[in-house]
């Protein structure tokens, strides 16, 4: 699938989601690269639980 948005977790782990909803975590090193590469940005989101 697509890659829907970028995930940022409250513990500063990072995940991608796909446009299935699918999430796939990504180490913090490749985050950078992610945003170079797809051209999104991090979004801050409470998906780890924390508000």
């Amino acid at each position: 699938g697509k890659i829907e948005l970028l995930l940022r977790g409250g513990g500063g782990d990072y995940a991608v989601r796909l446009q299935d909803g699918t999430r796939i975590p990504v180490s913090r090193s490749r985050v950078d690269e992610l945003e170079d590469r797809l051209g999104v940005d991090v979004l801050q989101r409470g998906d780890s639980g924390d508000s």
